[in-house]
């Protein structure tokens, strides 16, 4: 299982590498993600998984057992975010890029 809840918070050019993108993964595990994360809805307690197909319906079969779902607004706000988000992710990430920037000035600045 790999937790790729930060996928799209990332400070360089190139984005993380998914496990999914590794030859053979998909026959040995899951990646899973959190849209919490990546479009600021915290709390909303929305994701996905993907790869294994056995694996997925065993992650299926136990949230079956444990709750009963996501808010149907929620879900079709998931849907927006994950069709129509790339430039609020790239804006999320030129944000958190100045702020470390600024922190890495200050923090030379005190010594």
């Amino acid at each position: 299982m790999h937790d790729f809840a930060y996928s799209e918070l990332y400070y360089g050019d190139e984005p993380p590498i998914s496990f999914l993108s590794i030859e053979g993964a998909k026959e040995v595990g899951i990646e899973m993600n959190s849209l919490s994360k990546s479009f600021s809805i915290a709390g909303c307690r929305i994701g996905y998984a993907s790869g294994n197909e056995k694996i997925i319906q065993a992650l299926q079969q136990f949230k079956s057992n444990l709750d009963y779902g996501v808010f149907f607004p929620i879900q079709e706000a998931g849907i927006q975010a994950l069709k129509n988000g790339d430039s609020f992710c790239e804006e999320t990430r030129r944000i958190y890029k100045a702020r470390v920037h600024l922190k890495a000035i200050f923090f030379i600045a005190i010594g």
